[in-house]
């Protein structure tokens, strides 16, 4: 599998972050934007391969029947463009599991959520290649954070997320910091 391949899916991964409670829960819905980090580590959480900084803009729709997420890291080498996902997740009638689909990615899969509250979910994805993508996630005092299995062909791993709510100005001003410099792209 070629290096690039293998961050996409990571990347694509991280994208995955969460799903915030849908609108069909009183008071919740709209857009909520997340910024921090995101870190790769060999399967079993000792060995680290790496990370990268993380911005993510979640936008509940169609009285939380819809999740759109857009996720978004700088690109793999200075002067390339930052890798941008968008992630659609749709609930499955009136229960509190989502099929996923994201444009471009070989994903699908569900996620669930545990109990009415939406804050905290597990993650079942299947891989095109073979793979396959399991784990959780939460949001508590302000913070996003996940834990996932990546279990693809050629190098499996572990990716943590720690992404904290910002204002929609301080997320903008993060995915422009993640562009390259006017000339080195």
């Amino acid at each position: 599998m070629r290096p690039g391949r293998t961050l996409a899916l990571a990347c694509a991964a991280a994208l995955l972050s969460s799903c915030a409670a849908p609108a069909f829960i009183k008071g919740v819905g709209g857009v909520a934007y997340y910024h921090g980090d995101t870190r790769f580590f060999s399967p079993d959480g000792r060995l680290p391969y790496g990370g990268s900084d993380s911005a993510l803009k979640r936008e509940i729709v169609d009285g939380g029947g819809m999740i759109i997420e857009t996720f978004t890291q700088p690109g793999v080498s200075p002067g390339m463009p930052p890798e941008e996902r968008t992630t659609t997740l749709t609930r499955i009638g009136r229960s509190l599991s989502y099929s996923v689909s994201e444009y471009g990615s070989p994903l699908r899969g569900t996620v669930v959520f545990s109990g009415r509250g939406l804050d905290k979910w597990t993650y079942d994805l299947v891989l095109e290649n073979g793979g396959y993508l399991t784990g959780t996630g939460r949001i508590k005092n302000g913070s996003l954070v996940t834990e996932k299995k990546l279990d693809q062909p050629g190098r499996p791993m572990l990716v943590r997320e720690d992404l904290k709510r910002v204002s929609r100005e301080i997320y903008y001003h993060q995915v422009e910091s993640m562009k390259p410099l006017p000339g080195t792209e």
